[in-house]
């Protein structure tokens, strides 16, 4: 249970970091990294974080019948 705490927590972070670049951007403030990459980390970190999380909930969470 530890673990998937541990990677929740990474990818919720990923989340902030990725909102953020995306507020500076909404902002006008020059980036360095290409659009694209930073779209596909969003893809990534939200496919990640559903997974992680439909797992820690049917694992940890649910009570088995």
């Amino acid at each position: 249970m530890a673990l998937t705490t541990i990677q929740l927590v990474q990818f919720i972070f990923g989340a902030y970091l990725l909102v953020t670049v995306l507020i500076a951007l909404a902002q006008g403030q020059p980036c360095r990294l290409n659009q694209r990459l930073i779209y596909l980390a969003g893809f990534l970190v939200t496919t990640f974080l559903t997974l992680f999380g439909n797992f820690f909930v049917t694992t940890y969470l649910r009570r088995s019948k």
